[in-house]
């Protein structure tokens, strides 16, 4: 006879029934569902080890995994306790699971050193600045994606067109932060001085006459270029292409003086270049047709605005004065 069936026959014998019961397991932990802040990507489980009983007694209680595992986000475990009995039959009824979560995240990144606004003056003659800065900074829980802006470091501004850089700023789940902006603005030294590439003009407000605009000119005070600081003058012109840029530059209505007389020697125009006493000879094609004319009452010379001439007037008379510096 097979000595399990001896066995059997034996405990039959003796009246002991064959054990076919389990352990009983009772207190096995439950669920534990973790929801962890932004930036926490772990957490650490601890639990009671459940219990068992049995008739024949508890040889083992054992799980897959220990109390202080650490789980991660998205990455659940399943603990399963295996209990076993002295005549080795076992319960693995008891299983639980462990799961971490993250709270949705509603901050968007925490922006800091954001460049202020910024205005430069530069000299008249000059018509763009490049700027320069420091990007800001910036924190987030769930950490930084990018730090973008819509212009650069070493950007060119223009006179009178400011541009305002804006800093776009995304943390690692998309949120974005565009606090951050900030004007760059370039001015000129004197708003009312126009300038080409060879001079600078400024227009003085009402109408006067030939003296009085050639001193208005000159008192006017040092002007602040590029390559120093210039004294004014009335202005002198001798060509149509450069006083058809004082038509751009400038609303005419009437005659423009320019720095030539012969008030101090009749017959003999002086032109004064410069403002610094540099003459210069008058050409005849200068003058518009018919002209010089008039005489001795006529020892002044300006610009008419149809012919782009030179033409002789009356010193008293009212005309626009220009001012002039070179560069």
């Amino acid at each position: 006879m097979p000595v399990d069936q001896m066995l059997m026959f034996s405990l039959h014998y003796l009246g002991i029934s064959a054990d076919t019961d389990p352990p009983v397991v009772s207190a096995c932990p439950a669920d534990q569902p973790i929801t962890v802040p932004v930036g926490t990507t772990t957490n650490i489980f601890t639990w009671t080890p459940p219990t068992a009983t049995d008739a024949a007694g508890i040889q083992s209680i054992v799980s897959d995994h220990q109390s202080g595992v650490v789980v991660s986000v998205g990455n659940p475990i399943i603990v399963t306790y295996t209990v076993t009995d002295n005549n080795g039959l076992t319960n693995t009824d008891c299983s639980f699971a462990l799961s971490v979560g993250q709270e949705a995240d509603t901050d968007p990144p925490v922006v800091s050193a954001c460049p202020s606004d910024e205005t430069i003056t530069v000299p008249v003659d000059t018509t763009t600045k490049s700027f320069t800065w420091t990007p800001p900074t910036a924190t987030d829980a769930a950490g930084i994606q990018s730090i973008v802006s819509d212009h650069q470091s070493g950007v060119e501004v223009s006179v009178d067109n400011p541009i305002t850089v804006t800093y776009t700023v995304t943390d690692n789940n998309g949120l974005t932060n565009t606090d951050c902006s900030f004007t760059l603005s370039v001015l000129p030294a004197d708003l009312n001085w126009k300038c080409s590439s060879t001079k600078c003009y400024h227009l003085a407000t009402g109408e006067r006459s030939w003296q009085e605009a050639k001193n208005l000119c000159t008192n006017m005070g040092l002007v602040t270029t590029a390559t120093g600081e210039k004294d004014p003058s009335l202005l002198f012109n001798d060509n149509d292409p450069d006083f058809e840029k004082i038509e751009n530059l400038f609303s005419l209505s009437t005659k423009v003086w320019i720095n030539c007389s012969d008030s101090a020697n009749e017959g003999t125009l002086i032109c004064d270049v410069d403002g610094t006493g540099s003459l210069h000879t008058a050409a005849q094609e200068n003058w518009n047709n018919d002209e010089p004319s008039g005489g001795n009452q006529h020892d002044c010379v300006a610009v008419g605005l149809q012919s782009e001439k030179w033409e002789n007037s009356m010193c008293n008379e009212n005309y626009h004065t220009v001012c002039q510096v070179l560069l």
